[in-house]
């Protein structure tokens, strides 16, 4: 992609193609070294392109691929001065939009969902949508006409405006002022560079973002950032450009899932004998440092598999297989790529294994809500970062911290204990099973969210 990206540039050099190619992310490093050099390399053509045009012209800017590399929040540090650096780079560069006036009247917010995603909108925004809107708020969700007809099959209440938006940057932001917004929820800001773009100009007096993607947008426009001191550490505040708002409940309202089609260890491979450790995350969430907790873990104990989901592509597999052969030589063969799993299945798998592993320093988030919908415990060690600690969260809300190691090495015993002793996990999934009606359709994070965004518009 890099290579291909570079030919374009110079078969047509202009500075928005360099800056693409310069700063394109690796999927999979093979180290962290390799990190912390691409990190490097980027804030030098950073600071090289800053103040420079980028010879975008006005149809350009949504089809520009510009958002901020997918990757970043997956390398463990901290993201907030590469986001606000990167949002720098277009100041004074985009279409001059005026700010929106004052408006008086019932207060009135609007969803931003990202153009095919609405799938992951619907899980965890789907029920606020439906019982946020009262006498004292109005709900509007905003799209592009594909999300919107999809939308449009969901059971929605009548009073809820659903706005399509055009393809265009302009036209878009001009759709939206006209709804006169209070607050303006971007779910996931950063999933394109049309949403990035919108999000970067004043298209409503206040907007927001939550943890659609669990990492600060820098962006100067989205004033708020919304969160749950659950999934916080004690510097949070430094993570962000946005100021932050942490909520008492996890600011979801996620429904249980209805269905399970059960998986039976044989027909995945598996002996009946041996103890399954389910990692089945995407695999750039595998970061090099997680290698040697996967290897010490296998080499404690001998009859460990760790079972994880192949990923989007074969050499997406191939990097990882041989990265975990360099770092883990000796117990490589005994982390298994399984294919991957529709999500009634994958939620079977879930259930049929020993123990989950959250990975980090990028932890779980719909696999998490998944895995204690079904009862399997999953052992996490939360980190600095937000997007570490969501599982942690998810067990502290429902009471069971007896999952959320303190360090390495308590995060080893742990898992390992479970897996080897049927009783231990047995009695963790009666536990689990009987306190999840806490984390999922959470009445009680509607009531706070509405209040938080009611409390915002009137003192703004």
């Amino acid at each position: 992609a890099k290579s291909a990206l570079q030919q374009c540039y110079q078969i047509a050099p202009r500075q928005f193609r360099k800056l693409k190619s310069e700063t394109i992310c690796p999927v999979i490093p093979q180290s962290m070294a390799q990190i912390e050099s691409y990190r490097e390399r980027l804030n030098e053509t950073l600071d090289q392109m800053m103040g420079q045009p980028l010879d975008l012209g006005n149809r350009e800017w949504e089809t520009s691929g510009l958002n901020p590399p997918f990757y970043w929040p997956y390398h463990g540090l901290n993201d907030l001065p590469l986001k606000s650096k990167w949002a720098s780079l277009f100041a004074g560069q985009l279409p001059n939009i005026a700010p929106p006036p004052k408006r008086n009247g019932k207060p009135h917010v609007g969803f931003v969902v990202a153009d095919r995603h609405v799938s992951v909108f619907w899980k965890f925004v789907g029920g606020f949508l439906q019982r946020l809107g009262n006498e004292d708020l109005s709900i509007s969700v905003i799209g592009s006409r594909a999300s919107i007809q999809q939308l449009n099959q969901k059971p929605l209440p009548q009073s809820i405006e659903l706005i399509p938006i055009p393809a265009r940057l302009q036209a878009a932001a001009a759709t939206i002022q006209s709804q006169t917004i209070d607050l303006l929820f971007h779910f996931e800001p950063d999933a394109d560079a049309f949403g990035y773009f919108l999000a970067s100009l004043p298209i409503a007096r206040l907007q927001c973002t939550s943890w659609g993607i669990p990492v600060t947008s820098g962006l100067p426009s989205v004033t708020d950032y919304l969160s749950c001191h659950l999934i916080e550490s004690e510097s949070a505040t430094d993570h962000y450009s946005e100021r932050l708002s942490q909520l008492q409940r996890l600011p979801a309202y996620y429904f249980e899932p209805a269905t399970i089609d059960r998986v039976s260890r044989e027909e995945l491979g598996f002996q009946s004998n041996d103890h399954i450790y389910g990692c089945p995350h995407s695999s750039f969430k595998f970061h090099p440092e997680f290698d040697s907790v996967m290897g010490e873990i296998l080499r404690r104990d001998v009859r460990g598999r760790i079972a994880v989901i192949s990923g989007k592509h074969a050499y997406w597999d191939n990097l990882l297989r041989q990265r975990w052969q360099r770092a883990m030589p000796d117990v490589y063969q005994r982390v298994v790529f399984l294919p991957r799993l529709s999500e009634d299945r994958f939620r079977g798998f879930l259930q049929m294994c020993d123990v989950l592993l959250d990975p980090f320093p990028f932890g779980g988030g719909a696999t998490t809500y998944d895995a204690i919908a079904v009862g399997t415990p999953i052992v996490t060690l939360p980190g600095e970062w937000m997007r570490g600690r969501v599982t942690a969260g998810c067990w502290r809300q429902i009471g069971i911290d007896s999952l959320i190691a303190t360090d390495q090495e308590a995060y080893f015993r742990r898992a390992i204990e479970i897996a080897k002793n049927p009783e231990s996990r047995q009695d963790l999934t009666r536990q689990i099973l009987e306190s999840k009606h806490q984390l999922f359709e959470d009445q009680s994070a509607v009531e706070e969210v509405r209040g938080w965004m009611l409390e915002r518009i009137h003192a703004e």
